[in-house]
């Protein structure tokens, strides 16, 4: 029954089942054509295109690659150059400390050698009083001794002894 009423519709449109087989024979003409025709260059452009995008994907893994590397090159640079650096500023500061010692045994030594200056010029200062004042004593040691010659070999008056002690002063003054 569904047969029948759908020879129905096919006559009621104007369809024959010569015409239906026809259209049919056409169609899988066409397809069969449109498949030889367009399917396989549409297969070959998309296989094409496919191992494309694959080189394009592995070119690309290839760069991030060297890039990964080149970035682990940058790291390990940057780590050696702050070793150096780090490096450096200990031997900067070893220097420094070597340089501060240094300058503190300077000063300590021009130290010690200014106390010794002057402990020699105080000692040589002494030496030399001493010597001035054995030698005071000497000339006036030797003036009274002198005086005594003078006064024990004459006979002196007020004004000789005046005048003695005069002449005696200025030979002292004259000394100095």
């Amino acid at each position: 029954m569904n047969f029948l009423i759908c020879a129905d519709i096919f006559e009621t449109l104007g369809l024959g089942w010569e015409k239906i087989l026809l259209y049919l024979a056409n169609f899988a003409v066409l397809f069969v054509g449109l498949t030889f025709l367009l399917y396989k260059p549409i297969k070959k452009f998309m296989a094409k295109r496919t191992q494309e995008i694959a080189e394009e994907v592995a070119a690309g893994d290839k760069i991030k690659a060297e890039a990964e590397e080149i970035r682990k090159q940058g790291e390990e640079t940057a780590r050696l150059a702050e070793e150096e650096a780090k490096r450096k500023i200990l031997e900067t500061e070893q220097e420094k400390e070597n340089a501060l010692a240094e300058k503190e045994n300077i000063i300590s030594s021009a130290k010690a050698e200014a106390e010794k200056i002057v402990s020699d010029a105080k000692k040589s200062a002494k030496e030399e009083k001493r010597r001035v004042v054995l030698d005071a004593k000497n000339d006036v040691a030797g003036l009274a001794l002198d005086i005594a010659k003078e006064i024990l070999s004459r006979e002196i008056v007020e004004k000789d002894n005046e005048k003695l002690i005069d002449d005696c002063i200025k030979e002292w003054k004259n000394n100095d």
